[in-house]
């Protein structure tokens, strides 16, 4: 029986289809890189990166107005003023191991063990995905490991959204709304499109409204036209990210 210390030599080099693992290892490394650097086109447009747990809002300061001025009037003065809110991030962590024996690396291809990776990164790409629809689509407001509020979009939670344009609003507002029938139509877009701008959102400044929809919704929008009584004519975009 053969007796001694195992060593580097002893461990496999190279797959069973002579793909040098090192230079695995190290694809493996530039496309996580990537992956951190870049995100999906739904994470892109509704998330930006951060590593606090919560941050400081201001929110839109309501206007002043001119008055009539007298001959020896003294005009009162302006003073900027908003308000703040904390919101809460919700910061946690999430991991996955990926784990390979000599046995495995001495029988598997290099394709083989650049699927684990694969799966690895879809799993993330998912994870973020699912992320972004439920801080969208819930209207819960939750609370994070820091004790800080994280907020859902207006939800009639008592939070009154800011001043704009001369409109205000109450606590019962809420950005969640139904279409109280089984068929989206065109008003139920101007609707919801309605009760975004009127906060001031999307109206200027390069921002864009993004409607999510299910396939079945999706067909229904796309037959709109003017003529059968709809706001809207349904025009594909360009600019639309991808599905």
């Amino acid at each position: 029986m053969a007796r001694g210390i195992n060593t580097a030599a002893d461990v496999p080099s190279t797959t069973i289809d002579g793909q040098d693992i090192n230079q695995i290892w190290g694809e493996f490394q530039q496309t996580l890189d990537l992956a951190n650097q870049r995100r999906t086109a739904i994470a892109s447009l509704f998330t930006f990166d951060t590593t606090l747990e919560s941050d400081v809002v201001g929110q839109m300061g309501a206007g002043d107005d001119f008055e009539e001025a007298s001959e020896f009037g003294v005009p009162t003065s302006m003073r900027t003023t908003h308000s703040e809110v904390r919101m809460g991030f919700p910061i946690r962590w999430f991991d996955k191991a990926s784990r390979y024996t000599w046995a495995f690396l001495r029988d598997a291809t290099a394709d083989q063990v650049a699927t684990v990776h694969a799966q690895a990164l879809e799993a993330d790409n998912r994870l973020v995905y699912r992320g972004v629809l439920n801080a969208l689509l819930s209207n819960v407001n939750r609370t994070n490991e820091d004790g800080h509020t994280v907020f859902a979009l207006w939800n009639g939670d008592g939070q009154v959204p800011p001043e704009y344009a001369g409109e205000t609003f109450d606590g019962d507002h809420t950005h969640y709304l139904t279409s109280e029938s089984a068929t989206v139509d065109g008003a139920d877009l101007r609707d919801l499109i309605n009760h975004v701008t009127h906060h001031g959102y999307g109206v200027g400044g390069g921002e864009q409204l993004v409607i999510l929809m299910n396939p079945a919704e999706t067909e229904a929008v796309r037959g709109l036209r003017v003529a059968d009584g709809s706001p809207y004519d349904f025009i594909p975009s360009e600019s639309a990210p991808a599905y």
